[in-house]
């Protein structure tokens, strides 16, 4: 999977872009103790603006689409 997250380091405020268009897109966003903070679905995107409301540090994103495909990410909110 084609996926790019910007900018990262951020402000809270970033996207997720794919290199296709997905039919469907589960996001789990979880902090570095694993907790989750924030779950989302979208459908038939290319690029997911995101928004964390959280502290400062380090946060891990997981990213499923409909055929399975999956990846982990970084990201960083300073």
């Amino acid at each position: 999977m084609d996926v790019n997250i910007y900018p990262n380091p951020s402000n809270g405020s970033f996207n997720i872009q794919f290199g296709q268009t997905y039919q469907t897109v589960n996001v789990i966003i979880c902090n570095v103790t694993g907790e989750i903070i924030m779950k989302s679905a979208h459908n038939s995107v290319a690029t997911i603006p995101m928004e964390i409301e959280q502290a400062q540090g380090l946060y891990f994103i997981e990213i499923k689409t409909d055929n399975s495909e999956q990846v982990f990410l970084k990201l960083v909110c300073e």
